[in-house]
């Protein structure tokens, strides 16, 4: 079998991140969109072009949002029959559970999918778990947490692999591709896949960057998605090494991976900036599970602790979180008397 130059990238990105490596059973998540669809092909003909490849599992959760969101799921469970393979769709009420539990719609939808996907995967007894997420997402995500106020790790943007789960990845195959290689490929290939008309609504933060200021860049420097794209893998690269840095001063600290964390000020204080911020900002990850809606400000509040001898004094933070300088340690935990701090393994990404 020939390979087109889009699954020939698909593959080659595959083998060079190692996204696959010991993976026999890998859940795709599939919305019907024209990324989700092109990355299920591609892994479906790569697969069959070598003759191995790991099992298939198609995943697809319907967020209720839409009137026509049943018919998006019926969809993909035609697409998976069509090629043979076991699909596991479930529906959930997303705005219900948003409003239940005080948060946006788009957050909560996010966290509901990736505990879906993370729960299949387990089910399935598959190692990881591939989105269809492209560089032009990631040149999206830059801007939006940039925009926000991340700090240099928001430059990184969407990892290639990161883990869902205990024992389980996500992987993410087409970030070295943009969404003109994806339509382009859905095209060449007669893929049929679906709009969401959401993805079109300008009042939605991530559509307007999409459609209103990507393409503006794109006039004013062409190629500046694919350059943020690439400044996010040059961001990661550094992100990876400053993490090894930050595991070995917390099993020297004695600091678990879970749970409340209490800092030696002394030690963090004497570090250089960038990697005591980093180390601020794994403390709070630790005790989250991730970083949403933390950005370079809260960073800032709790690195404010560290020179102030005042005992007790206290800086909350987003969903609960907060840091409290008690003498010659720093403590980063939940206040019980607010809801619990969130445990999502999120990287923000859409």
């Amino acid at each position: 079998m020939q390979l087109t130059d889009f699954e020939t990238a698909v593959g080659a990105a595959i083998r060079r991140r190692g996204l696959l490596d010991g993976v026999a059973r890998l859940v795709v998540a599939v919305s019907g969109g024209p990324d989700s669809m092109a990355l299920l092909y591609a892994l479906l003909r790569i697969g069959r072009a070598s003759g191995s490849g790991p099992q298939l599992i198609v995943a697809h959760l319907d967020h209720a949002l839409r009137p026509e969101s049943a018919d998006d799921a019926a969809f993909v469970a035609a697409a998976a029959a069509n090629a043979g393979l076991e699909s596991v769709i479930e529906r959930v009420d997303v705005a219900s559970a948003a409003s239940a539990a005080g948060q946006n719609v788009e957050a909560m939808g996010r966290e509901l999918r990736y505990a879906f996907l993370a729960r299949i995967a387990a089910d399935r007894a598959a190692e990881a778990v591939a989105s269809g997420h492209t560089a032009s997402d990631q040149a999206e995500t830059v801007i939006m947490r940039l925009a926000r106020g991340a700090g240099v790790d928001g430059l990184a943007g969407i990892a290639a692999s990161r883990e869902l789960a205990p024992g389980v990845r996500l992987v993410r195959p087409l970030l070295g591709l943009t969404r003109d290689d994806v339509l382009a490929y859905c095209r060449d290939r007669e893929i049929r896949f679906l709009d969401d008309a959401t993805n079109a609504d300008l009042h939605r933060s991530r559509a307007f960057v999409r459609h209103e200021l990507l393409p503006r860049l794109e006039r004013l420097s062409p190629g500046a998605a694919a350059n943020l794209a690439r400044a996010a893998r040059l961001a990661e690269d550094d992100r990876k090494f400053f993490s090894l840095r930050i595991a070995e001063a917390f099993d020297e600290w004695g600091i678990g991976p879970i749970g409340a964390v209490s800092l030696p000020v002394a030690a963090v204080a004497e570090l250089e900036p960038a990697l005591r911020r980093r180390v601020l900002r794994e403390a709070v990850r630790r005790v989250r599970g991730d970083l949403t809606r933390i950005d370079a400000r809260h960073i800032d509040s709790i690195d404010g602790l560290l020179g102030d001898d005042r005992i007790g004094r206290e800086v909350v933070l987003p969903e609960g979180l907060r840091a409290r300088r008690l003498r010659e340690t720093l403590v980063v935990d939940c206040d019980v008397e607010m809801r619990q701090c969130s445990s999502v393994q999120s990287d923000g990404s859409p």
